[in-house]
């Protein structure tokens, strides 16, 4: 079980280092982490060569939990970054399956001091319960949005950009929406024209809060409006969103993260 805390152990060191001679800031080392570990902890993994512009693996067995992780880091002693690394692991998650679902659950979740809009935590890809007299009308026999409030029966669902303007998944996504529709859920969908520029997420988080508040959390787009005035939290998210996506050249337009 320490094992994989023991290499997020050793990552904090490394990390920490780089904070020490001023390349990094220590928040960014904690994000670093936080990646490291919703990589660990979910069911997809980059290729440590060039983790940014390689092809994902999917659909893989967790490393480990995120319970694990903080229990296993416990464990361990006298390893310099313990200490950076048991602050990351607080914000450590299970379920995530690509890099972009944990981009979402950081840049919406994360704590402001490391450029989150501090939503509610939401679970991730877990199943909805479509049992009873509406099963036989659903699409799909099963559903798992890639984040959902389940108290609040909102979910996201991050559209992959290789399936832009094509006609069949488009039919698909419009039954898949109407699925939630019958169980009472809303989905709030997402693309990569959502996430590439900081004035664009935040409209789409914007979008999200509103739901949040017609669904009983009142008050969260005043709040989170209120987060999005502070110009130092608005530089701290910048670099929060560049650290989270991958190299906008990959999408052919390198001005792409300018907001």
């Amino acid at each position: 079980m320490t094992a994989p805390s023991l290499c997020v152990a050793q990552m904090a060191g490394v990390l920490l280092e780089r904070v020490r001679e001023g390349r990094l800031e220590r928040w960014q080392a904690v994000v670093k982490l936080v990646e490291l570990c919703a990589e660990l902890c979910g069911t997809y993994s980059r290729n440590p060569q060039s983790p940014k512009t390689s092809p994902c693996a999917f659909g893989l067995a967790p490393v480990c939990s995120a319970a694990e992780i903080r229990s296993g880091l416990e464990l361990l002693h006298d390893i310099d970054g313990l200490s950076l690394a048991r602050e990351a692991a607080r914000h450590v998650f299970d379920g995530s399956a690509s890099p972009m679902e944990t981009l979402h659950r950081m840049m919406l979740c994360l704590p402001g001091e490391l450029g989150g809009l501090v939503l509610p935590k939401p679970q991730m890809n877990c199943p909805i319960d479509a049992k009873g007299p509406v099963a036989p009308l659903l699409s799909h026999a099963g559903m798992r949005p890639d984040l959902s409030w389940v108290e609040l029966k909102i979910a996201v669902e991050h559209d992959g950009e290789e399936w832009h303007d094509m006609k069949g998944r488009r039919v698909l996504d419009a039954r898949r929406i109407q699925d939630y529709q019958t169980l009472g859920w809303v989905v709030l969908p997402a693309t990569f024209e959502d996430v590439r520029r900081q004035s664009s997420y935040n409209a789409f988080a914007l979008r999200l809060c509103g739901l949040m508040d017609a669904r009983g959390l009142a008050g969260t787009s005043t709040r989170v409006r209120r987060l999005l005035q502070d110009e130092e939290f608005l530089a701290r998210q910048a670099l929060l969103l560049a650290m989270l996506l991958p190299p906008i050249e990959r999408y052919g337009d390198a001005g792409a993260l300018v907001a």
